[in-house]
């Protein structure tokens, strides 16, 4: 469903690439409209059939305040239906032909539950609900007529995309933030702190095919493991994750022996490879051009603080939300525009259609568009 006029998923596609192929805005822009959420936005729209689906974050354990998806019109910003979904929505949506899919949580540090859930795109009804036994921070990917989530309660599950209907779970050793990227039949995800894995799992049955290791190398005194979050791309036979370990690996997506690595003060997002060219933001408030065959540095921009929100690669151009939401051109990394926003950008920016949408942490949607 990915194309000029969509953006269904997270990544934008199956293996969380980063790219779109899409026209989106190169020079200056102005806001095109706004939409007030009741909550700050943490996770990425998702756009198909000129809808935008859209989730807050209550961020709360009270029984009186739920988060929300909101079915808005790309056109105007006007609210079509909203869902109350869970407490806490990192989660971003994925969208089939006849549903919208979100990962719902239900208590804010694990200790709840959580759910994978299944709206109707017309009004918002629940066609089906999967619960599981922790929260769900990673947005689910569906491929083929299935739906990969993982969940704080360790596991990474495949699930029916039409019925909601378990098919097979894969266990790890830690909480699992990461959205899957699928590719080539396999599932690729990563777990927190207390495993700091990469792992490849068969999609078609959940068998594992390969695992590594982050954090193992001389030097590493930052956490007591390696954390894989929200940082793992699959393009031409490569695996890219980023680790709160300070690297990003590039790995042989068949085996999982480590190519290079490339040094920083740790990934929070997940990188964007489009070209030849890998494009990743760290905690050094850098947005980094690495040569996708060995690492190599091709440039870097100043950012600012880089909380969450990946870089996306549309029309020569990348774009990505800190403190603000910028755009560089992805040969030179020199600055195309600069949109000022109020407070802080956790949410993805989306392209679709010359049109850029972006979720700030002051309860708002933007869509903007070129002067």
């Amino acid at each position: 469903m990915n194309g000029t006029d969509q953006w269904s998923m997270f990544g934008p596609d199956a293996a969380n690439t980063g790219y779109a192929d899409a026209a989106g805005p190169t020079s200056p822009v102005t806001e095109r409209w706004r939409f007030e959420t009741e909550y700050r936005i943490t996770s990425s729209p998702a756009v198909a059939d000129e809808t935008v689906y859209l989730a807050d974050d209550a961020d709360t354990a009270l029984p009186d305040e739920q988060s929300h998806l909101y079915a808005l019109d790309a056109d105007t910003g006007a609210e079509r239906w909203r869902y109350p979904s869970g407490s806490v929505t990192f989660s971003s949506p994925a969208v089939t032909e006849d549903s919208v899919l979100l990962g719902e949580s239900f208590g804010p540090h694990g200790e709840e539950s959580g759910a994978l859930t299944a709206l109707d795109r017309e009004d918002g009804s629940v066609a089906w609900q999967f619960e599981v036994d922790s929260v769900v921070f990673s947005a689910p990917k569906v491929v083929d007529g299935t739906v990969y989530v993982g969940s704080h309660d360790g596991r990474l599950y495949a699930v029916d995309a039409d019925t909601g209907v378990e098919k097979w779970r894969f266990r790890t050793n830690s909480e699992v933030w990461t959205t899957p990227a699928v590719a080539d039949g396999t599932v690729y995800v990563g777990s927190g702190f207390q495993d700091g894995h990469v792992y490849a799992v068969s999609a078609d049955d959940g068998r594992e095919e390969w695992r590594f290791k982050t954090a193992a190398h001389d030097g590493y005194d930052q956490f007591d493991e390696g954390g894989v979050f929200d940082g793992i791309a699959v393009a031409d036979g490569t695996v890219y994750a980023g680790s709160h370990d300070g690297r990003l690996y590039a790995l042989d997506a068949t085996d999982g022996t480590e190519r290079w690595h490339f040094e920083n003060e740790g990934v929070p997002a997940s990188p964007a490879v489009s070209s030849g060219t890998v494009y990743v933001a760290t905690w050094d408030d850098a947005l980094f051009a690495l040569d996708a065959n060995d690492g190599t540095e091709r440039w870097r921009a100043a950012v600012g603080n880089v909380d969450h929100s990946h870089p996306v690669v549309a029309d020569h151009t990348v774009y990505i939300g800190t403190s603000d939401v910028a755009a560089f051109d992805a040969a030179t990394g020199e600055e195309r525009w600069n949109f000022d926003i109020e407070h802080g950008v956790k949410s993805s920016p989306v392209v679709v259609d010359g049109t850029l949408y972006v979720g700030t942490t002051d309860h708002t949607l933007y869509a903007l568009e070129e002067e």
